[in-house]
């Protein structure tokens, strides 16, 4: 019997430590599977939107894209994340995206380590919208090792999500 309540304590006491410091950052906590998507928060500023699942991108954070879209900011920042040693960090040249619907276009990024890509705006609507009616989209050019080829099926609720997490992570002007 001392064993169950001693596995008890330990349960309530791991509860009191992990839970929210309070009600308000309970109600911003944020995570939802959309197809092959994860949408999370990152902080107060922003959320992101991973195109594999959270286990396997923590594990090999490689060969993958990511949607980050700020606080206040109505359309995500591009990322694009392909394997070490693949390009000198610091620098910027122009990402060649091809939706399979629509016309290919560039996109100005620059190398934030050998491997992350990043843009140097958000994804106009425009771009945005020819990702998403598309079923795939290919990420490349001359600039990149190999391309990278992105299921887009779900990017319409994916962008529904991206507008609902930042709307919880918004700080409550209120406060």
């Amino acid at each position: 019997m001392t064993k169950h309540f001693s596995g008890l304590a330990v349960l309530f006491l791991a509860a009191a430590v992990t839970a929210p410091a309070s009600a308000q950052d309970a109600s911003r906590t944020f995570l939802v599977e959309q197809g092959n998507w994860w949408i999370s928060r990152l902080g107060t500023e922003s959320c992101i939107a991973h195109n594999r699942p959270l286990p396997e991108f923590n594990a090999v954070p490689f060969n993958a894209v990511a949607l980050q879209q700020a606080t206040g900011e109505r359309q995500p920042l591009l990322q694009a994340l392909y394997w070490p040693k693949s390009f000198e960090a610091g620098a910027e040249f122009d990402l060649l995206i091809v939706p399979s619907s629509g016309k290919p276009f560039q996109y100005p990024v620059r190398a934030e380590s050998d491997y992350h890509l990043r843009g140097l705006a958000p994804l106009t609507e425009a771009e945005f919208g020819k990702l998403a009616v598309s079923t795939t989209v290919t990420l490349g050019g001359d600039a990149t090792p190999q391309a990278l080829v992105v299921d887009t099926k779900e990017l319409d609720e994916v962008a529904v999500w991206l507008d609902e997490c930042t709307s919880v992570a918004s700080p409550d002007p209120g406060n």
